[in-house]
């Protein structure tokens, strides 16, 4: 019997792809932006557009909320995690070194989606971010040393 593609693509699962960039000025601080529309800093980053592979989507959410044209090196996370951290929709969330720059380095955020930025130490970054991207942050700064990539599976 041949394969129905149209009921396989409905048994699959709907998971969304989001991808970050970790961006540190020279000192070590990381770069981290305050969103419009929740109370949390993030890393910067987004869903991936229909097609568009994780690192292009790290490359384009960076552009498009501080202005910075840089390439994603190399891939430092993966996290199996769901949206808000409740149950909400299933993610994949890669994070992407993207070097370094100088603290001076000029920002531009888009306002109707971005408040402010800031390069903050490792932990108090941690601090200001919600519990769902902090869990992230430590193992992405530790695979920058190693060159070893992060797996975070959800329990279960």
């Amino acid at each position: 019997m041949l394969l129905n593609v149209e009921s396989w693509y409905a048994r699959i699962g709907k998971t969304a792809t989001v991808a970050t960039a970790l961006l540190t000025d020279v000192e070590g601080n990381v770069l981290i932006v305050e969103p419009t529309y929740k109370p949390e800093w993030v890393l910067p980053g987004g869903c991936a557009d229909a097609d568009e592979p994780p690192h292009r989507t790290a490359e384009r959410e960076l552009l498009e909320e501080t202005g910075l044209d840089r390439r994603a090196g190399q891939l430092l996370v993966i996290d199996h995690d769901f949206a808000f951290g409740h149950g909400g929709k299933p993610l994949i969330v890669f994070v992407f070194d993207f070097g370094e720059v100088d603290s001076s380095t000029a920002i531009v955020l888009p306002p109707r989606e971005l408040r402010a930025h800031d390069f903050v130490p490792a932990g108090r970054a941690g601090e200001l971010m919600a519990p769902y991207d902090r869990r992230r942050l430590a193992p992405a700064l530790a695979a920058r040393e190693t060159g070893r990539t992060a797996y975070l599976p959800l329990a279960g």
